[in-house]
């Protein structure tokens, strides 16, 4: 692949400078978020109260998918910052993501010199290119959520991930150790989001754009990542089959085309336009198609087309390469495919974080063919537009007291926002005040074992006891049923350990050890189970630990 020789690109302080800045600039806006908490929007249940890390079988992410993914390389680092300091430091965990994404910022700005011919045709605006690069992909508002984020994590690592794949695909030559590096790169960051499989497909392209005739030599070299790619792939999907065939619908090809274009769409709209933007859009595939929500975007998106499509002569080869960039590695999770978070919403701000790679490349080589009288102080306007709206959307991540408010403003609809809100009224101890949120999740998804577990704890705080125990019997599951659904064990297990405490207090001690034993069955980890059977034991007259007669 021909590459311009940027081996001395920081030789020197004149081009070194520039990423100096973005650095700094990217560690002012991001830096606060250190600061913030942990929130209950994945986060208690991926680090604080994660099972595997609290029994310290932290390995079993290698060889078990958690929660309907299997991300080990995200989870072992996680794991490593949550043994570093007891009780976990949400500090390490932000200061972590703020590092990756200034680390991210710097590999994008190396991309941008290497995509722009520095030369005497450039002057400044080659290196004008790299900062604006730089700016856009660290400060754009779409970025926030992956960096406040303690999950964004993995978005963070896997883009640091094919970020040094994708420089070490760039150099002149060939190298076997270089190309053993950038495929075991790869295969890390398989293991960091599944949604990487969609590189050889990009690095492929950038290469025949560079000359067509190499389409052999592309398939050679990235055949074998896209076998790994496959089966990281398939793997995901059975893993999440348990989800996605309960909670998304099977929509004929033409409604899946149509709904990945109102995603494109979408997206398109908020780079352009980055206000009203939200944690839970709640833009599932039904609403989408039902209420025509898909008119506005998919219009926006043909006419950004039609244009791109009218300036053909105009855009060098590279370019409509870092184009298809941006589009691959936003396909995965468009809505050309089902997958599980669907059944939330099919666009989150952070599925952005990669593809933002190609488009900040794409203006890059755009700016470095402008005036040089236009592009300081269009840049310069650009990086304080993003950065003040980065920084207002920051504070919304700062705690649960923050987040959960902001998600309901912008989403009154939406489940998670009003089970959280419920989380922290039972929290707080304000339990009457959780209960419109209850109800309002019981509308939402009335058949979701997270109502129904928030439902019988929310009633026991209140000392329900006799509700819990009458709507026990429409909401049974046998072991086999528990056993198909692997992915809600934990939540199952919390549900029959709220029951058993609630037969307790009603005094009918042998079904609170029936419901106790299938708590065990379902989720023996739970922290309560150990206190249940001593006692149970001796209410009962058991001879032998009542754990046993569970068996």
């Amino acid at each position: 692949m021909n590459t311009p020789d940027n081996s001395r690109i920081f030789a020197s302080m004149e081009r070194r400078w520039p990423l100096i800045c973005v650095l700094v600039i990217v560690v002012a806006v991001y830096g606060r978020s250190v600061n913030f908490d942990f929130v209950s929007w994945d986060d208690d249940q991926n680090v604080t109260q994660n099972p595997w890390f609290l029994d310290g079988t932290w390995w079993r992410f290698w060889t078990e998918h958690f929660v309907g993914m299997f991300v080990p390389l995200v989870y072992t680092v996680w794991y490593g910052l949550f043994k570093f300091a007891t009780p976990p430091d949400p500090r390490l965990f932000h200061g972590l993501n703020v590092l990756i994404h200034a680390v991210n910022t710097g590999l994008v700005c190396v991309l941008a010199y290497r995509f722009v011919p520095i030369d005497r045709r450039y002057g400044v605006n080659a290196r004008m290119a790299g900062v604006t690069a730089g700016l856009l992909f660290a400060l754009h508002p779409l970025q926030v959520e992956s960096v406040a984020w303690v999950t964004g994590l993995r978005d963070l690592l896997c883009c640091l991930m094919v970020l040094i794949t994708t420089n070490l695909s760039l150099y002149q030559g060939y190298s076997l150790r270089r190309e053993f590096i950038g495929f075991v790169v790869f295969a890390l960051a398989l293991l960091c989001k599944p949604s990487a499989t969609v590189l050889p497909v990009a690095l492929g392209i950038i290469m025949m754009a560079e000359n067509p005739r190499q389409w052999r030599r592309a398939l050679q070299k990235y055949l074998p990542w896209l076998l790994i790619g496959l089966i990281a792939v398939l793997r995901t999907k059975d893993i999440q089959t348990e989800v996605i065939s309960f909670a998304v619908p099977d929509l004929p090809w033409a409604s899946r085309l149509l709904v990945a274009m109102d995603s494109y769409g979408f997206y398109l709209t908020k780079l352009l336009w980055p206000f009203d933007l939200a944690v839970d859009y709640g833009r599932t595939p039904e609403k989408v198609i039902n209420l025509l929500l898909f008119i506005r975007p998919v219009f926006l998106l043909m006419a950004t087309t039609a244009l791109i499509a009218a300036t053909f002569r105009l855009l060098k080869g590279r370019e409509w390469a870092l184009i298809a960039f941006a589009v691959v590695a936003l396909a995965p999770t468009s809505g050309l495919v089902r997958f599980a978070y669907q059944h939330v919403s099919t666009v989150a701000d952070h599925y952005m974080y990669l593809p933002l790679v190609g488009i900040a490349l794409f203006a890059s080589g755009i700016i470095a063919r402008l005036p040089a009288r236009w592009v300081f102080g269009g840049v310069a306007v650009l990086a304080v537009f993003w950065g003040t709206v980065s920084a207002q959307r920051l504070t919304i991540w700062r705690n649960d007291k923050t987040l959960f408010p902001a998600m309901l403003e912008s989403n009154p609809d939406s489940y998670g926002a009003n089970i959280g809100m419920l989380a922290v009224a039972m929290r707080e101890g304000r339990y009457q005040d959780g209960l419109p949120y209850l109800r309002e999740a019981e509308r939402l998804e009335p058949t979701n074992v997270v109502t129904l577990l928030d439902k019988w704890l929310l009633y026991v705080k209140l000392g329900k006891y006799q509700e819990v125990a009458d709507d026990m019997p429409g909401h049974m599951l046998t072991k086999e049923q528990i056993l198909a659904n692997p992915n809600s064990r934990s939540t199952i297990g919390g549900q029959y350990v709220v029951l058993a405490y609630a037969l307790m207090q009603l005094g009918d001690y042998r079904k609170s050890f029936e419901i106790a034993c299938l708590a065990r069955f379902a989720y023996a980890a739970h922290a309560d189970l150990p206190s249940f059977f001593p006692f149970l034991g001796q209410k009962l007259g058991l001879a032998m630990p009542a754990e046993k007669w569970c068996d």
